[in-house]
This record gives structure tokens, sequence and C-alpha cells, in this order.
């Protein structure tokens, strides 16, 4: 059930986004936001999209034929290829059966010749998506299999007000060739951080997104509480070896390793950075939230059998670089150096280990 009107007081407050109340995030703030104001938004970081679109229309209400917010990559608009955003404002992370409708209505209309098959189509929707819902949508063929077993409960009665629309004949051969590869989400960290690159974002939030200090320079020396990383780092280069490197000047003659230390040790006090940044911005916790991703994230791999710790550091931090972050204020700002560097610090806690002991 859509989440409308469940928050009076909070509707209120973000009736007039022209501040950030205090205490409050844009995240925290922006799911709260009632239908009318999440399409607003969502139009308004579509408009910051200027890169990519011509222009942009809103299409939400009576009528809107399964379009919300819509982005032409081209003038004209009538003859322009087009991408849809379909917002979703509930109360809960996207399930099914919140949205078979809308690609019924795709499905639909576009059959019909009302506009052509846009380029992309995404659910934008304030708490994300389910792991049901983003399973199904990274498997287009068993997105479609689902629409048309539901087509008679989600959609035969509810694309239109004046007919009903059974699945069958042409229009089910329309939706078993549809390609469904178009359809996807947009997720709300990547939302707010192209938000904030666009016009609007002040305006609506009284504030200027925070800016990250440029990373400090890498201290020469080892410094006291880089010893447990390091050493780590040692025990993990000795093992690729087959004999022990008991210290940095040993390392200085094999240039694989002491460039691997080099660089771990920038990714290191990068993440520190992001932690200090974190700190001086946002509530207690943040970097704890990265910190705890990451290692869910990358801990499978830790624990893979590998040939050597080597290998085993190369493939976490691999597959640290790879990871999306979300529900935490710095997701927009942590850049493959501070996931990698997440890992040398849960090192340095003996939360992930290098060499098996």
């Amino acid at each position: 059930m859509p989440a409308d009107d469940n928050r009076p007081e909070m509707a209120k407050l973000v009736a007039a986004p022209t501040f950030t109340p205090k205490g409050l995030f844009p995240r925290q703030i922006v799911s709260a936001y009632d239908p009318a104001q999440w399409e607003e938004f969502i139009q308004e970081w579509t408009q910051g999209l200027r890169t990519q679109y011509k222009q942009v229309q809103k299409f939400s209400g009576p009528g809107d034929k399964g379009r919300d917010v819509v982005g032409f990559l081209t003038e004209p608009v009538s003859s322009s290829v087009w991408d849809n955003y379909q917002c979703k404002r509930y109360g809960q992370p996207l399930r099914p059966n919140d949205i078979l409708v809308e690609l019924g209505k795709l499905c639909y209309y576009t059959f019909n010749g009302d506009y052509t098959v846009p380029r992309k189509y995404r659910f934008v929707a304030p708490h994300d998506v389910g792991p049901k819902l983003r399973n199904l949508l990274l498997k287009p063929d068993e997105l479609r299999q689902e629409l048309i077993n539901q087509w008679p409960s989600q959609c035969e009665e509810s694309i239109t007000d004046t007919q009903k629309i059974p699945l069958e004949g042409a229009l089910l051969a329309h939706v078993k060739a549809f390609d469904f590869t178009i359809v996807g989400y947009s997720p709300l960290v990547e939302v707010i951080e192209q938000h904030m690159k666009s016009g609007f974002w002040a305006t609506r939030f009284g504030q200027a997104p925070a800016t990250r200090p440029a990373f400090p320079a890498v201290p020469l020396e080892l410094a006291p509480h880089e010893a447990r990383y390091v050493d780590q780092l040692l025990k993990a280069y000795s093992e690729a070896e087959g004999r022990q490197i008991r210290d940095l000047a040993e390392l200085e003659a094999i240039p694989k390793y002491h460039e691997h230390l080099k660089r771990s040790r920038q990714c290191f006090f990068q993440a520190e950075s992001l932690d200090r940044f974190s700190r001086d911005n946002y509530p207690p916790g943040e970097f704890e939230k990265v910190k705890r991703q990451v290692f869910d994230g990358v801990i499978d791999t830790v624990e893979k059998d590998h040939a050597h710790g080597f290998e085993r550091v190369c493939a976490t931090t691999e597959c640290a670089a790879g990871l999306v972050l979300g529900n935490t204020e710095l997701a927009s700002y942590a850049e493959v150096g501070d996931r990698k560097g997440v890992c040398h610090h849960l090192a340095n806690e003996d939360k992930v280990k290098w060499v098996k002991e």
C-alpha cells in the first residue's frame, strides 16, 4: 500500500523545500516526500542531466499512460528517442506487484502506438527496490513471464478506467517480443549524487553539498596506527614469494610488492580522510556504515580459496572497487580508493586476514 499520509508532520516539514531541517539529511528528507513532491524532485534531477536531455517533461497525472517524468534526447521531441522515469512513492522497497501494472501500461500503449518504446524505463523510489524485484530486473525473460502470469490480476482491469484489457492475440505477441532489458531502476544514492550537481540543489535543501577536501599526502614514515595492516601485507607478500619478508627494507628489493604497498597506504589514508570528512559533516556512524557494507561485500571473496595471501588481497580490493554503496550519506563521496582503503582498515582491525593462521 502507498504510504502517502502516514507521516503528516514530516510532510509539513518538506512541503516548502527551502531549507534542511536540523538533524535531517537529504536522503531522509526525500524519503518522506508525498507523491507530488517526489515527482517534482525527480523532475529536477532529470532536468539536471543536461548533458543527456534536450528537454524534460512531467506527464504524471490522469491520462499519463504510464509516463511520469520523460527526458527527450533530441529536438523536436515528437520524433525524439526518450527515457521514462516512473516515480513510485511507497513506504517500503518496491515489490513486483507494485510495478507490474506500469509495465502493462508500457506494453499496451506502445502496442497501440500512443508512444514509441523508450530507450530506457527506470523506476525511481525513495526506498529503492526489494530483493525479489531487483532479481527480476536482472532477468528480463523472467520479468516478462511474471507480467504475463500476473496480467489477469494486476493489469487487465487497471490499465484504463474504461475497459478491460485482456492479454491475448496481437497484444500477447507484442508482450512476448517486448525488450524488457530496457526496464530497471535508479538507486536513490545515484539520484541524490546527481541532483547535487544540478542547479536545484541549493534551492531545495537550502545548503550547498559538502565539499570533500583534497586527499592528504601519505607520510613517508609508517605511522604507529598502520602497524597491523602493513604486517598483514608483509605476510601476504611472504606467502606469495615462499620466503619471509621481515620489513620494508627487504620489500624495497621487490618492486612489485613495494609499489603495491605504496598504493595500499595511499588508499588507507584516503579512507581515513573520508572518516574525518564524515565526522566533520555528518552524524556519527556514517563511516562505520561504509565499513560494514564493504565487509559484507568482500567477506565471501576473502574466505574463498586462493593460491596465496597476495592473491587474496588483490581479489578482495578488486571486489571492493566494484561495490555500490547505499544507506549512508557518504555513498556519493566514496571513491574507488576509499573502498579499497576500507579493506586495509578492516585488516588493521583483524576483521579480515590475508593469510590463514
